[in-house]
């Protein structure tokens, strides 16, 4: 099983409703594909974590860097895991609110995620609120 963690640039195009289109659509699918993981939009840009077999990973990048809602992908974490960080999350979108937001408000819904997503979750807190 591979764990995944990327962050891209949203279209100028992309509303809010998109967003919400966007998980919707993606819990959906990564439930039958065996992907669980979450998603964190802010200020134009994404965070996602993904996790589940390796050739569902695969082929999810693969779809993902066709898709024109989204550019500039950045890979910053990919680990083999022997168990899910995010085993019940399909697709959940984390939320966070306007202004300055610290990594220790988003520690309850990331659960057991590993230093190097929490570090990687941080800094994309940072940059978004920059």
């Amino acid at each position: 099983m591979i764990q995944l963690a990327y962050t891209s640039s949203a279209a100028e195009s992309l509303g809010s409703g998109d967003v919400f289109k966007i998980i919707e659509t993606s819990a959906r699918n990564n439930a039958g594909a065996q992907l669980s993981g979450f998603l964190i939009y802010a200020n134009q840009q994404f965070f996602q974590v993904i996790e589940g077999p390796s050739s569902a990973i695969d082929d999810l990048m693969r779809r993902l860097k066709l898709d024109p809602r989204h550019h500039s992908i950045k890979i910053v974490h990919r680990a083999n895991v022997s168990s899910r960080s995010f085993p019940k999350w399909s697709m959940k979108r984390i939320a966070l609110p306007d202004g300055d937001v610290k990594l220790r408000e988003l520690i309850p819904q990331l659960g057991g995620a590993p230093t190097l997503v929490r570090e990687a979750a941080q800094r994309f807190v940072n940059l978004a609120f920059a």
